[in-house]
């Protein structure tokens, strides 16, 4: 059993999947490595400052303050049919003790929830890696968590307010405890950070558990306040992120990445958000700078590995282009680059999510961002190489 890890870094400072090429595959001995490693690491491990741990004396939620009303999680029988697993969380729960792969605290007010199969050190240098491309100067507080779930239902559902493909839920009651108590206790201590408008807790609690028993795959990151931010990523058992480690690498450092985008519900959107810039520019600009750190890291040519993915979808339909944002918006974002109207390291460190700019400063109807919206798919492959046409680049 693992004692809980703590980083020394100090800190630095919408619903969205991507599933990239690789060739890397998980072994069928992962799990046996995993354990292996636990062994490695017991000696290595530290405790947790008293000043960033989840406090073991002071975990019991009280039934007044903090746990989840039953009025509020649990699920009327006559809505959706649950899994015989799925039943509320008593109104006494208290959170589970942090044990081996439950819970680790990379970095002050950042908590990490690992209930895969990967390896908690593979995701943490996934962060920090992360960390060192991004200008991380926000406070910002992010809770994390991993789930497994199991085959789809081949049902869609309305679930907190969204739409979701169900699966068999494959969290027992202790680890659904473990992430709710624990999310709470993460949310009651950095309360501070959301000064724009109130946390509600209990909302959020209460949404999340629906979305769990509900076998939700969630690959998202929500901006509960500017500075305060969840992730949540959900591997089904027969998608490639459960076999396909650089799969799973890239879905986190995508939400991740939103983490850092700090004007995540900030912007004044005028007409329709489908046909603003938001959209583009944020999922584009994840996909960037996952791509670009994937490409990096294998010695490929981040360009190509992007146009690449772009090429695979230029020929979509408008209406299928709605759901491709990321593919597509990390091209138009690319072609920017190209023709100076912005700087790739706005994109790396994102501070081109700073103040709204894709709103204020990229008006959606000029000449610049309706060339980029009509060119972003002039691309040719020639001899394995993806570039732009030259109608794409020319620009005056």
């Amino acid at each position: 059993m693992k004692k809980i890890l703590f980083s020394s870094l100090a800190i630095v400072l919408f619903s969205c999947s991507f599933i990239e090429e690789t060739e890397e595959v998980i072994s069928s001995n992962l799990n046996s490595e995993k354990t292996s490693e636990e062994k490695t690491n017991k000696n290595n491990t530290l405790d947790l400052p008293t000043a960033t741990s989840i406090p073991l004396t002071t975990t019991s939620i009280s039934p007044t303050a903090t746990s989840i009303p039953p009025t509020a999680t649990s699920i009327s029988p006559t809505a959706t049919s649950i899994p015989p697993t799925a039943t509320p969380i008593p109104p006494t729960a208290t959170p589970i003790p942090p044990t081996a792969s439950r819970i680790q605290y990379p970095r002050n007010n950042n908590v990490i929830i690992n209930l895969s199969k990967y390896n908690d050190e593979d995701i943490l240098s996934w962060e920090n890696l992360s960390y060192k491309k991004i200008n991380s100067y926000e406070n910002t507080a992010i809770f994390s968590f991993i789930y497994p779930v199991g085959k789809s239902l081949d049902r869609e559902s309305k679930v907190s307010g969204r739409y979701i493909n169900e699966h068999e839920v494959l969290l027992n009651e202790e680890e659904i405890s473990h992430i709710l108590n624990n999310m709470n206790i993460w949310m009651q201590n950095n309360s501070n950070k959301c000064t724009e408008r109130t946390l509600e807790p209990n909302i959020v609690l209460s949404d999340f558990e629906e979305l769990i028993r509900h076998g939700a795959d969630l690959s998202t990151q929500l901006a509960e306040c500017r500075n305060l931010r969840i992730i949540a990523i959900a591997i089904p058992e027969e998608s490639g992120l459960n076999f396909i480690k650089n799969d799973f690498k890239n879905t986190f450092i995508h939400e991740f990445y939103h983490a850092q985008q700090n004007d995540l519900d900030q912007c004044n959107i005028v007409g329709e958000f489908s046909k603003s810039n938001s959209i583009w520019f944020v999922e584009g600009g994840a996909h960037y700078f996952s791509t670009t750190i994937l490409a990096e890291e294998s010695n490929k040519n981040k360009e190509n590995e992007i146009l690449k993915t772009a090429y695979e979808v230029k020929d979509l339909s408008e209406n299928e282009l709605i759901g491709q944002p990321d593919k597509w918006g990390a091209s138009a974002l690319l072609l920017m680059t190209k023709l100076k109207m912005l700087s790739e390291s706005s994109i790396m460190d994102s501070t081109l999510f700073d103040n709204c700019a894709r709103e204020n400063i990229f008006d959606k109807h000029s000449k610049e961002i309706l060339h980029v919206k009509k060119h972003w798919n002039s691309i040719k492959i020639q001899n394995g190489a993806y570039s732009y046409k030259k109608e794409a680049l020319d620009f005056k």
